[in-house]
């Protein structure tokens, strides 16, 4: 099996949803509440990379990056939180 790792684009959103109600221990997730918990859980976007089957075009997987404040050497910067792998079981 081939696969494709991308950013997601709004069109993944179904897809995204349906892979965390199958393949996680979140439940079930609706619109509302997957963007709440994933999507918009800070000011910033949230980068979210896909794994994309070549073939079949459906998504195995996730991992999501939230945007945090961390202190390099005292100084304040803005790094990516590796937030909620997921891949299809």
């Amino acid at each position: 099996m081939g696969l494709i790792y991308r950013m997601h684009t709004e069109a993944d959103k179904q897809a995204l949803m349906a892979l965390w109600e199958s393949s996680s221990n979140w439940g079930e997730v609706g619109v509302d509440s997957w963007a709440y918990k994933n999507l918009y859980s800070s000011k910033a976007d949230v980068p979210i990379i896909v794994a994309e089957d070549k073939k079949t075009g459906s998504l195995l997987g996730q991992f999501a990056f939230v945007p945090s404040r961390i202190s390099v050497k005292g100084r304040e910067v803005v790094a990516l939180r590796p937030f909620a792998p997921i891949l299809h079981h």
